[in-house]
């Protein structure tokens, strides 16, 4: 390739599709505290900032306390944990885009505001062992996204110009923090958000299919 040599993949909405798995245990708590649920589809509106996030953004107005939240999160983690593969599955065409990059020798990174833990647990789990690099969860000594530190650090450990990594992912958060990194911002339009959010945030290159990102990289050769 001629300009890039890494990437960063966000995992919710840009490799894989969870938003199942997610909407069925956060929607298990609130039955088990007899609180509303809601459709799957609201719930691609409450994640992005962490399972933390989308647990306040779950609860009814009146029931976000610190406290509350704090017990529903611990609940949720705990059923998530367990069934954090009852539904999820790569995207179509994520499979070849990785094997393609693979070829091409890119370095090929995660970057998520989910729980090290349970990110690194699905890459595991659904990808072939050594697809990534790096793979990189929310950590408690180091600022979520949309702040750039997190990308930074991962050009560093793969001793690579931010200017060099594509940065892909389906939310603002994600645009925002290629951006950031000075990182080539790509938007994918399969996740969990519209097309619209990703060109008002300005995204570089926006794609509704992983081959087209193959067709971007041969382009740049």
């Amino acid at each position: 390739m001629k300009n890039f040599k890494a990437i960063i993949f966000d995992l919710d909405g840009t490799l894989v599709d969870s938003i199942n798995d997610l909407a069925n245990a956060m929607n298990h708590v609130l039955r088990t505290m007899n609180l509303p649920t809601h459709d799957t589809q609201q719930y691609k509106f409450f994640v992005g900032n962490g399972i933390r996030k989308l647990v306040e953004r779950a609860l009814p107005d009146t029931e976000r306390t610190s406290g509350k939240i704090d017990l529903c999160y611990q609940k949720m983690i705990c059923y998530y944990r367990e069934h954090c593969f009852d539904c999820t599955t790569p995207y179509e065409g994520i499979p070849e885009l990785l094997d393609f990059l693979r070829h091409e020798r890119f370095r090929i990174c995660i970057l998520s505001n989910k729980a090290d833990e349970l990110a690194k647990k699905i890459a595991e789990k659904l990808f072939p062992k050594n697809t990534f690099d790096i793979v990189c969860g929310a950590l408690p000594t180091v600022p979520r996204k949309p702040d750039p530190t997190a990308a930074i650090n991962i050009a560093k450990q793969t001793d690579t110009e931010c200017r060099e990594f594509l940065y892909i992912g389906d939310t603002n958060i994600d645009i925002a923090t290629a951006k950031g990194a000075g990182m080539f911002a790509v938007g994918c339009t399969w996740g969990f958000r519209s097309r619209s959010e990703l060109e008002a945030a300005h995204a570089d290159l926006i794609i509704d299919h992983p081959r087209e990102l193959i067709t971007f990289l041969n382009e740049q050769k």
